[in-house]
């Protein structure tokens, strides 16, 4: 028998998924992603704590496959952050998470750098949080490396060090239209020494060595492939990559995404808050993707759970809210844009009176979410050369949720194809494990064992015409009004 194993190290969970030749799921594990706030308003990771959380996922895991059976892993993350290391491979010191923005002024300072790589200027991005590391990290002297998330579980469990081109894409510093490091900005930088070298997803990273056997239960000499960025990973299996497909991610944050045969050139698509990137994966694989997100989409649907529903049922606060017409009594969620380049960019509720119950709240945020991806996708669409998608498959957590899929499928008037594993991220990841690992000789061959099977979810005519008029009406208008 062979397996492999995907990990998803996610904004809210670390997540691994044992699967067979087939893209069947056998056994999953998952426990919350660890970090700390050192100070208000900072996030951080702690490396040590994060490659032992991942290692007693994978633990669980392999505890569940018969001796031997695992062939390969690899493992897909969020971006941007990153992990320092010294010359032993020893972490120097916390990584900044990818939604912390304390290095606003270092991102500031590299606007030109930003537009250069066909990407946003935000605090988000790797050079920017490397720029305030270097300010404010004793060790940074003594760094030797610099490794994203997934890169660093990758170390941990072979001992070498790389990284992919999707994750190369969220630092500023890959040249896109020729494929590598951008070498002459790294050495203005003096981080040309520091940066990992490039390598494709699904390529061969190494081998599993021993301590890293013993902390996980995956075999000694398990293949280990180059992993990727997290929606990029999802999309491998979710048929992305082909032309006129649109991915949307549906995380802790929310990811739209389209691939395209080059990056587009014109200054107007960063400038309109698209991010762009690369795509490459071992043997075959070299696409340009675009990029639009919503940070807190999953996000602000836990937070409403949470800190406003009292840690109510997810079931439960569906039911109220279907009970709810289309339109939410009046209640208007516009979602936080925390990474739309102010610190002030929150959400906000309007329309709110004592009448209003909590389905009523809660259909307005999955309402607001809704909207706020049809803005970036008419957005998208509008972009020289783009043209409308031909179809939008959805996957990840809040996938699971028909009522909010009935509702992003009325406002934005067109079906979508649900994948039936919501787990996109680890499918892909398990996915490059067995290229890696020679279970199979390119993508194409893994996808078409991989395929996971999809749910059409038409829009409702009614709800269309309603969900038209309303933001059409209302939300595009309160939507400007508000902008930061």
């Amino acid at each position: 028998m062979t397996l492999l194993v995907g990990v998803d190290l996610g904004t809210s969970r670390i997540r691994a998924l044992l699967v067979d030749p087939e893209g069947r799921v056998l056994a999953e594990a998952a426990r919350p992603t660890p970090w700390f706030a050192p100070l208000p308003g900072r996030f951080s990771y702690d490396p040590e704590t994060l490659w032992s959380t991942a290692a007693a996922v994978l633990a669980e895991i392999t505890a569940a496959a018969p001796a031997g059976a695992v062939a390969g892993v690899a493992v897909a993350s969020v971006g941007e952050s990153a992990v320092l290391i010294d010359a032993a491979g020893r972490p120097l010191a916390p990584a900044i998470a990818w939604f912390d923005r304390r290095s606003a002024s270092e991102a500031a300072a590299l606007a030109e750098v930003a537009a250069a790589a066909l990407l946003p200027p935000d605090p988000t991005y790797t050079l920017a949080k490397l720029g305030w590391m270097r300010a404010h990290e004793p060790g940074f002297r003594a760094a030797r490396r610099w490794l994203h998330l997934a890169d660093w579980i990758g170390f941990r469990l072979t001992g070498e060090a790389a990284t992919d081109f999707t994750l190369a894409s969220r630092t500023q510093a890959l040249d896109l239209a020729a494929g590598t490091w951008n070498q002459p900005l790294l050495d203005r930088l003096g981080l040309a020494a520091l940066a990992p070298p490039l390598r494709p997803a699904g390529s061969p990273l190494g081998r599993v060595g021993a301590a890293a056997a013993a902390a996980t239960g995956l075999p000694s000499g398990t293949a280990v492939a180059v992993g990727g960025h997290d929606h990029l990973c999802g999309a491998l299996v979710a048929g992305a990559t082909r032309a006129g497909v649109l991915l949307d991610s549906l995380g802790t944050a929310e990811a739209l995404l389209r691939t395209l045969p080059a990056p587009l050139a014109d200054p107007a698509v960063p400038a309109r808050g698209f991010a762009q990137g690369r795509i490459r994966v071992a043997p075959d694989l070299d696409l340009a993707y675009l990029l639009a997100s919503i940070p807190a989409s999953g996000g602000s649907v836990a937070w409403f759970r949470e800190s406003l529903a009292g840690g109510a049922d997810h079931a439960a606060l569906t039911a109220e809210a279907a009970a709810v017409a289309p339109g939410a009594e009046g209640v208007v969620f516009l979602p936080p844009r925390a990474l739309a380049g102010t610190e002030e960019a929150g959400g906000a509720f309007l329309g709110l009176n004592p009448a209003r119950g909590r389905g009523a709240l809660y259909r307005a945020v999955l309402e607001g979410l809704a909207c706020e991806s049809r803005l970036l996708l008419e957005a998208m669409e509008a972009l020289p050369g783009l043209g409308p998608a031909t179809e939008i498959r959805v996957t990840g957590g809040l996938s699971r949720n028909p009522l909010f899929l009935a509702i992003k499928a009325a406002v934005l008037g067109r079906p979508l194809l649900r994948l039936a594993e919501a787990e996109g991220t680890a499918l892909g990841a398990a996915l490059l494990a067995g290229i890696a690992a020679g279970v199979w000789p390119d993508l194409a061959t893994a996808r078409a064992r991989f395929a996971p099977s999809a749910e059409a979810i038409p829009p409702d005519p009614a709800w269309v015409h309603s969900y038209d008029k309303f933001f059409t009406g209302r939300f595009r208008h309160l939507h400007s009004r508000l902008a930061p």
